[in-house]
């Protein structure tokens, strides 16, 4: 299963320099968007362990760091529509990150595939 969020990714690090309110803004705004981005596609829910794969896509060509992103407000929200029982080891086995500069636009590709 693939899913697209036309959201930017943002870095722990940027994160951290903000305000309780920006923090929880940006939060909420990512389950919006991983909500939204689910009700477009189709849906399958997975009862087996799974490993998932955060694809960060940035149209600009500066630096950024893929080892601090913030994914957490996505795989909750993914647990919340059902796709996964729960983000717990036991269901899900590994998470990958990888990211691309200059793309077409700002995005967050996840592939959730059974083991």
């Amino acid at each position: 299963m693939i899913i697209k969020i036309p959201y930017k990714a943002i870095s722990w690090n940027v994160l951290a320099r903000q305000n309780h309110w920006k923090y929880t803004r940006i939060f909420n705004e990512m389950k919006q968007s991983t909500w939204y981005a689910i009700r477009a596609g189709k849906k399958e829910v997975f009862t087996e362990p799974v490993e998932i794969h955060f694809h960060a896509r940035w149209k600009q060509k500066r630096r950024h760091d893929v080892d601090s992103l913030v994914l957490k407000p996505v795989l909750d929200q993914i647990v919340t529509d059902g796709i996964l029982k729960d983000d717990s080891i036991e269901y899900v086995r590994s998470v990958t990150y990888t990211g691309e500069t200059g793309a077409d636009k700002d995005e967050i590709v996840i592939e959730i595939k059974k083991i």
